[in-house]
């Protein structure tokens, strides 16, 4: 692949995943408040751990979605072949870890980058989402 084809194709899959994380993140609170006041608790802390926990869970969910999106780009371009050593590689990739076990040619070196300021994308997004949740409780936004 050319360089600009590289940056052209990894674009059009950060697009993809972070419009997959900004819509699964919009559909996934909606329900959120109705899901919190219908909990019914005997403590607001119960509520508050609950609500953390299934939020960072299905966000964790959601991120690995995005990565089965990255690992078939990489199929696709013929960077990877096996689709669960290309889910290994973009998991290591798109959370920055890197370990260097799996090196893509020159021709795809510029979309293994692409991976990686997509994970930073989506893991501010997701990092974003929590804070917010931790702020609305703080100022008791989330329960009345």
């Amino acid at each position: 692949m050319s360089p600009w084809t590289q940056i052209l194709f990894g674009m059009l899959l950060i697009a993809l995943s972070v419009g997959f994380h900004a819509a699964f993140l919009i559909l996934a609170m909606r329900p959120f408040r109705h899901f919190v006041l219908s909990l019914n608790p005997r403590s607001r802390e119960t509520v508050e751990i609950v609500v953390m926990v299934i939020m960072v869970s299905s966000q964790g969910l959601a991120i690995l979605a995005e990565c089965v999106i990255w690992a078939v780009g990489f199929q696709l371009v013929g960077a990877i072949s096996d689709f669960w050593e290309a889910l290994y590689f973009v998991l290591v990739t798109i959370t920055t870890l890197g370990f260097g076990d799996i090196i893509l040619g020159e021709e795809h070196r510029l979309l293994a980058g692409l991976c990686a300021l997509a994970g930073w994308l989506i893991i501010g997004m997701t990092t974003a989402v929590v804070i917010e949740i931790l702020r609305r409780f703080v100022e008791d936004e989330v329960l009345p």
